[in-house]
């Protein structure tokens, strides 16, 4: 097995997150499960878990609700991660009313 970077191991978790971030439709198909993270990235979901906890605490990505079909085809509502698109704006600290 290849060893990866702390930080390599992030983007990849970002880049997977950002990969669905940008579809138009529901918040079920901009979010991704952990295992869905793990079959992107090829992870261990522990570690996939570590990370996205430190990227919520750090205000990057929240946990969102979505509906995903279980192994015997009933639909269930289970933990879900979306990066949290900031305002470019915001984030070049171009908010400020300067008038």
């Amino acid at each position: 097995m290849v060893e990866i970077s702390e930080s390599d191991a992030r983007r990849m978790l970002i880049d997977a997150l950002e990969s669905v971030s940008n579809r138009e439709e529901t918040i079920n198909s901009q979010a991704l499960t952990s295992r869905e993270i793990q079959a992107k990235t090829g992870r261990q979901r522990k570690s996939i878990q570590d990370d996205l906890r430190e990227l919520i605490d750090d205000g990057q990505v929240e946990c969102v609700w979505v509906e995903r079909k279980r192994i015997d085809g009933k639909i269930q509502k289970v933990p879900a991660y979306k990066l949290i698109q900031m305002d470019k704006d915001f984030i070049n600290g171009n908010d400020r009313d300067d008038s």
